[in-house]
């Protein structure tokens, strides 16, 4: 297991195998930034297999110990179960969602903005740590409690307070 260094961020990203080539130049970048630890999975199962259970369980496990979650979008990213799944995980645990288009034509991040309150950050380096700087910790639990009030209101019989 990697630690992470006094004032690192762990970054979990997710995007689809298919777009390898287009991410692995921005991965290799902040791999050998300093201030992150980069974590991130490719899963070539089926998200419905039985196996997939154990994947899941692991890969909500990284997605917990990550400070934000960082989406590489493509023209077919958000239709990936295994994305959206980790989204999802990354949203429930309060983790921040940073949606990073790798191409002109990447789907429109617009339902990530508008769902689980992402952020959308230019392909750079230098912009997503700036991004990740921005916000410390203290924001994220702010966020949780922001995010348990509406369930709360939305689910009463679940008594959140």
């Amino acid at each position: 297991m990697v630690r992470e260094a006094a004032g690192q961020r762990r970054l979990f990203l997710t995007f689809v195998e298919r777009d390898v080539p287009l991410a692995q130049p921005l991965v290799s970048e902040l791999r050998h930034d300093h201030s992150l630890t980069v974590d991130f999975s490719l899963v070539g199962d089926r998200f419905d297999t039985v196996g997939a259970h154990y994947i899941r369980s692991s890969l909500a496990q990284r997605v917990g110990r990550s400070s934000a979650v960082l989406c590489l979008l493509g023209e077919e990213t958000l239709r990936d179960p295994w994305v959206t799944w980790a989204l999802g995980v990354a949203y429930e645990l309060g983790r921040r969602v940073l949606a990073v288009p790798l191409l002109p034509t990447a789907q429109d991040p617009a339902p990530l903005v508008g769902q689980l309150d992402a952020v959308v950050v230019p392909p750079r380096t230098a912009l997503i740590v700036a991004e990740l700087r921005a916000h410390p910790e203290r924001e994220r639990r702010d966020l949780q409690r922001d995010r348990l009030a509406v369930l709360a209101e939305r689910m009463p019989s679940l008594h959140i307070k």
